[in-house]
């Protein structure tokens, strides 16, 4: 369950119109998904996008440490979304 979270924080970042495990996997099965994710615009982010993810990090063990043992991949994509919710906070403060 605490992979599938993580791609959905994945896909409210990227600003997804389906926020659900099926519209995860579409994303994921993109061939460009990685470049997305180099290339990902932090400054379009809105404050809802951010709150919606934040509510993820509240569940027990959702922390790349944690999501390593279930998936090595999810926990590469939960690092990323740390990152970009991280630049949210500091961009917003500069």
């Amino acid at each position: 369950m605490l992979d599938r979270n993580v791609c959905l924080c994945v896909v409210i970042l990227k600003g997804g119109k389906e926020g659900n495990w099926k519209g995860a996997k579409a994303m994921m099965t993109d061939g460009g998904f990685l470049r997305s994710l180099v290339e990902f615009d932090k400054d379009s982010l809105s404050e809802k996008q951010i709150k919606l993810v934040k509510g993820y990090f509240q569940a027990d063990g959702f922390t790349p440490d944690a999501v390593r043992s279930i998936s090595t991949a999810a926990s590469g994509l939960l690092k990323w979304v740390y990152a970009i919710v991280n630049y949210f906070g500091v961009a917003k403060t500069v």
